[in-house]
């Protein structure tokens, strides 16, 4: 349970300090070429963001279930003891 919400906070920081880099390894002399690699370096960068924060979304829904769940068994073992 620890481990899911702990994987979810790596995701998410992980989402939040990803770096911006453009597509071409060396900087083409005319601007539009340059511009159009920056761009398309924004562009991958806010996938990778995307894809981060779907993965630490779920992995945050399923720490809270087994954190429910956890709670209920224990209620029930008291409960019933």
């Amino acid at each position: 349970m620890a481990g899911a919400g702990f994987y979810a906070a790596y995701c998410w920081l992980k989402a939040s300090t990803g770096k911006i880099e453009p597509t071409w390894k060396i900087e083409p002399g005319e601007s539009e070429l340059a511009e159009a690699g920056w761009i398309a370096g924004i562009m991958n960068s806010v996938v990778e963001s995307a894809d981060l924060n779907r993965k630490a979304a779920w992995w945050t829904g399923l720490a809270v279930l087994l954190s429910v769940v956890s709670r209920v068994v224990n209620f029930l073992a008291s409960y019933f003891h």
